[in-house]
């Protein structure tokens, strides 16, 4: 966890106020708090998780799951409106915008994307269902992306319609 948060931490340009850095925080504590080996050590980190998580929901607008796998160096340029469920996992150097929704399709099926490397995605976007997000990617803002998209890749519409990047 803290090596991640010393990673975090540079990529924010090292300012502890920023919003989205604090909706990183909370969600890398949760994580930490339930890998902790003793029960009773486990129970008191949540119990201050679930506090803490309160306080930075309300403050940033941002809800990032503990069981979501977040990667390093990501970054979260406005947390207002962003929202990442139990099952998304996302890669490294992945920087998302405002109002970002990535999680299941429908409450039936949980399934959530998985995000490879070196994304951005941008305001408004929701990513939803068992897709996977290739690396070099970019979508589009308030794009809605329902299908896997492949490296190196630009992804925009409702629904997204997917072309190669020009490189």
């Amino acid at each position: 966890m803290f090596d991640n948060l010393k990673k975090d931490f540079a990529i924010y340009g090292k300012k502890i106020s920023h919003r989205g850095f604090w909706a990183l925080i909370c969600a890398r504590f949760g994580q930490w708090g339930i890998g902790l080996k003793w029960a009773i050590n486990r129970k008191i980190a949540l119990g201050l998780y679930r506090y803490f998580k309160l306080f930075v929901e309300m403050a940033t607008g941002a809800e990032i799951s503990l069981n979501a796998k977040v990667g390093r160096r990501f970054l979260i340029k406005e947390p207002n409106g962003i929202v990442i469920t139990d099952q998304a996992v996302i890669g490294d150097d992945v920087t998302i915008h405002s109002a970002v929704v990535i999680g299941p399709k429908s409450s039936d099926d949980p399934a959530a994307p998985l995000l490879g490397n070196r994304i951005e995605i941008g305001s408004g976007a929701k990513l939803l269902g068992a897709i996977t997000i290739g690396d070099d990617v970019t979508i589009g803002a308030n794009a809605v992306v329902i299908k896997d998209v492949p490296p190196k890749s630009i992804a925009v519409g409702v629904p997204a319609k997917i072309s190669p990047k020009n490189s």
